[in-house]
């Protein structure tokens, strides 16, 4: 067993007169406080206030992320741009950098776009089928820490409702077709 000494003119910081806590009950702690504070931003009824973290002392709370107009209307035109050109886009580029368009890279957690490079961004094939209406997803998502929580909203939105007034904004989309494939080169001798 190891014995610690108080040295008066040491910092108390550096001197123990407990020994440390093992691992696992480090553990075990950060999986209390874990715990603790799941059930005091997450209630039984959804999500509830936000709260302390009792090992960081960090202000933490569940964010709601919903699919609103200003969102749409950039992804309509950052699709089009990108249909037209087969490049990805910068939001200003293609005139969607407006009020409310910061949210725009949060849409690579619904997985509709991708980010390239700081505000450079690439649509899926999944945000492309959900711009041609072709896709209904769900209205809300709920993040914590940066990560998703696997509960969606139950309502689920199309492209059309969430355009609201803008939906002139699909005229200029151009036509959706199937996927051409490269056509084989023919060889001069043939």
């Amino acid at each position: 067993m190891t014995t610690y000494y108080d040295v008066s003119d040491q910092p108390k910081w550096l001197t123990q007169s407990t020994p440390p806590p093992s691992a696992e009950d480090a553990v075990r702690t950060v999986q209390e406080a874990h715990d603790q504070l799941w059930e005091q931003i997450w209630g039984d009824d959804g999500p509830g206030e936000p709260a302390v973290c009792p090992c960081c002392d960090r202000r933490t709370y569940v964010r709601r992320q919903a699919l609103n107009k200003s969102v749409a209307v950039a992804l309509v035109r950052l699709t089009a741009a990108q249909l037209r050109t087969g490049l990805p886009h910068t939001r200003k580029e293609v005139g969607a950098d407006g009020p409310g368009t910061n949210d725009v890279s949060y849409l690579s957690r619904w997985g509709l776009l991708e980010t390239r490079a700081p505000g450079i961004y690439w649509v899926f094939p999944k945000g492309i089928l959900w711009v041609y209406g072709r896709l209904v997803l769900p209205r809300a998502m709920r993040i914590f820490d940066a990560r998703i929580i696997k509960r969606w909203s139950l309502t689920r939105i199309t492209i059309r409702e969430a355009l609201g007034d803008r939906v002139s904004e699909l005229d200029a989309l151009p036509p959706l077709g199937p996927p051409t494939l490269p056509r084989k080169r023919r060889r001069a001798d043939d």
